[in-house]
């Protein structure tokens, strides 16, 4: 399967099932959108360039517009 462009979004990515499905899809090529309140700060997640680390609850009024922005970012 051909992964070269597609990318996945982990939400709840910082830690435990979440950081494991990112860094799974980093895993087999895939770009990737985490987020949580602090993904950013987290240790699970895997480096890469082909990650985008987005802090911000999703239940809030405006925290899915910097998602947007990256899932263009790494498709670009």
């Amino acid at each position: 399967m051909n992964t070269a462009r597609k990318t996945a979004i982990v939400t709840g990515a910082s830690q435990g099932i979440g950081a494991g499905v990112l860094n799974a899809f980093i895993e087999r090529g895939y770009n990737v959108v985490g987020n949580s309140r602090k993904v950013t700060q987290s240790t699970e997640v895997a480096a890469s360039d082909r990650v985008a680390l987005v802090d911000g609850d999703i239940g809030q009024p405006g925290a899915t517009d910097p998602v947007r922005f990256s899932v263009r970012a790494l498709q670009a």
